[in-house]
């Protein structure tokens, strides 16, 4: 939720993982750039709410489970997006 854009450079995102603290980079898949590409840069975060600011662990929740309950994936958990990405 704290990913900031200056840990997007176009091709990866790199982060320190909170658990481990160990420095990850991730190349980002051509869907999901072409998504952050077309999106403003007007907030810090790259996650944000409807008013442009940082969207809170509980706010993300809250859209999961919309989106989740929308789309029919009831196996899917928000504790497990790291297995299933």
């Amino acid at each position: 939720m704290r990913l900031t854009w200056s840990a997007y450079d176009g091709t990866r995102i790199t982060l320190r993982q909170a658990k481990t603290g160990e420095r990850v980079s991730v190349t980002v898949h051509s869907r999901l750039k072409a998504k952050l590409d077309a999106e403003p840069r007007d907030a810090v975060t790259i996650v944000t709410g409807m008013r442009r600011r940082p969207l809170t662990i509980d706010g993300f929740r809250t859209l999961f489970q919309r989106e989740r309950a929308k789309l029919g994936l009831d196996g899917v958990t928000y504790h497990g997006l790291r297995h299933t990405v």
